[in-house]
């Protein structure tokens, strides 16, 4: 089933008939990460509080989860939804605006933070609005701390081609364990492109260090969890060339 979604983002036109784009294979550059960076966790604890520190996502009216909230906005059946890599929360924000009970985790301390003080005021964080005691908190993609199927859905938002290739199956049985009934993702399948003044501070050049395309993700899925592919939502292209996808995952006994 194809989803068009019309609009832009990361900077790119977005399409759902751009899969038989070719790869530029400058930008295909598979964990080009850090030197002493060994996985996912240790990338993010030794990065990501220091880049929001210098400014990063230091814009809280803006976020990329747009796409997959407003897949999952209409979707009656979706009534709870655990954003995984929710930076300051404005996604989980639109999620409650669209109706939904919604929770976020982030690795990052800082992006935490903001998303407390911006998103929960004096009475926003509450267990009928989140779904849960803690509205935001600091977790990793690889250890979710909630029970099993404890959210009707997940979306997750450029994060998955931040996970190292050796912990991918780790995070896609997390992924498909908390969640109930889909996992929405939306994922980058080209290295950073942008130089951010930030990571330029840190001496940093890429923190994509798995791209690849929406049929490798797929087969992740397929291989570590009893999930399929369900909705191909769009395929992004910059220049004439891939670059991501958004997509939805769901149980194969899913109708």
């Amino acid at each position: 089933m194809w989803v068009s979604i019309v609009g832009v983002s990361w900077g790119l036109m977005v399409s759902s008939s751009l899969e038989e784009l070719p790869a530029k294979e400058e930008w295909m550059n598979n964990e080009a990460v850090p030197e002493g960076v060994t996985n996912t966790t240790s990338l993010y604890h030794s990065v990501y509080d220091q880049l929001y520190a210098r400014g990063y996502h230091r814009n809280k009216n803006i976020t990329h989860a747009k796409e997959l909230v407003e897949y999952l906005g209409p979707m009656a059946w979706i009534e709870s939804v655990l954003d995984v890599g929710c930076s300051h929360g404005k996604g989980v924000q639109l999620l409650w605006e669209a109706g939904k009970r919604a929770a976020g985790i982030d690795i990052a301390q800082v992006a935490i933070a903001n998303a407390r003080k911006w998103r929960c005021g004096d009475d926003g964080c509450t267990r009928e609005r989140c779904g849960v005691d803690v509205c935001f908190q600091v977790a990793s993609a690889t250890a979710l701390p909630f029970a099993s199927k404890s959210f009707d859905a997940i979306i997750s938002t450029d994060v998955l081609e931040h996970i190292f290739s050796d912990d991918v199956p780790e995070v896609v049985r997390e992924l498909t364990r908390v969640a109930r009934r889909l996992v929405a993702v939306k994922v980058a399948s080209i290295i950073e492109r942008k130089n951010y003044a930030q990571k330029q501070a840190l001496h940093l050049e890429n923190l994509h260090v798995t791209t690849q395309r929406l049929d490798w993700w797929a087969e992740a899925f397929t291989n570590n969890s009893a999930w399929k592919l369900q909705d191909v939502i769009a395929h992004y292209e910059s220049k004439g060339f891939y670059a991501g996808f958004a997509a939805s995952f769901a149980p194969r006994d899913e109708k």
